[in-house]
């Protein structure tokens, strides 16, 4: 009879200790100084170890060395969200603004040309 004596390692090897207490865009910082070391390491090694995605390791890397500082001291972002174009104005406002550029003959015309198209299609 044969026996498996089923073993989890404990890890405690320096990927757990680098993610102690530090932020993900500190850690992604710390991977492309890894990163840009001489040591044949991929990147998707690297991430894994600082426990970040392969994106975010590539955003760090393509920092220079002085914003790379600024993520790590928290006064920065490594990514900075998007913004989003709110449209201001309503459609009665638009639609006045464009009676206002071409004249009320041509927005007529215009809306004619459209119901006609409607009722054609």
């Amino acid at each position: 009879m044969q026996y498996h004596l089923a073993v989890t390692p404990v890890n405690t090897t320096a990927p757990t200790t680098t993610r102690r207490n530090r932020p993900k865009a500190r850690r992604a910082c710390i991977g492309a100084d890894i990163l840009g070391g001489r040591a044949p390491l991929t990147r998707r090694l690297v991430a894994r170890a600082m426990g970040v995605s392969v994106g975010y390791l590539a955003a760090a890397c393509r920092l220079p060395p002085e914003q790379r500082e600024l993520v790590r001291k928290g006064q920065r972002p490594l990514i900075f969200p998007r913004r989003l174009v709110k449209i201001t104005t309503t459609p009665e406002e638009r639609l006045a603004s464009l009676v206002a550029e071409i004249g009320v003959d041509a927005v007529l015309g215009l809306l004619a040309g459209a119901e006609n198209t409607k009722i054609a299609a």
